[in-house]
């Protein structure tokens, strides 16, 4: 029962992460083309603070869930993210070492969001983020996706 409830919340925030992506689709293809002002720049950084705090919620469904195992340090964040590059008694990895490093760019722009006035967002630091969010997240869906369908066997 635990396997079945975690299998359909990691589908409903794969979900939501889809349409995060819908509803801010104009402005991320916009932004692949021309510079964003100010405004738009914080729009930018909150799709990637929300895309992380996403899979985040995947991975912490994952950790209660399935590994009965939640970190519980002040480097918590850091701790789940390395966790789920490591194989358990109940689960194989969940995510490779390299998809981990990329995940953990965004981890650190999250938290900097967090920590932050949107002034002080600057373009040409979220620019690389941004520009490949795409791409990381299909890597990390396509990964979910199996370990779903792992979990189900």
């Amino acid at each position: 029962m635990q396997i079945k409830k975690c299998c359909e919340e990691i589908k409903n925030e794969l979900a939501l992460i889809d349409e995060l992506f819908l509803s801010h689709a104009l402005l991320l293809k916009k932004v692949k083309r021309v510079e964003p002002d100010q405004i738009e720049i914080s729009a930018v950084a909150t799709v990637l603070h929300s895309f992380y705090n996403g899979i985040e919620n995947i991975f912490k469904r994952i950790a209660s869930r399935i590994d009965n195992d939640f970190p519980r340090s002040e480097y918590w964040h850091q701790e789940l993210l390395q966790q789920m590059t490591t194989e358990n008694k109940n689960r194989k990895a969940v995510i490779s070492n390299e998809l981990s490093e990329k995940l953990n760019l965004y981890l650190g722009f999250r938290h900097f969001f967090r920590y932050s006035y949107s002034f002080q967002f600057k373009w040409h630091k979220m620019k690389e983020l941004t520009l490949e969010l795409s791409e990381v997240y299909d890597d990390f869906r396509e990964v979910i996706e199996i370990f779903i369908e792992d979990l189900k066997e």
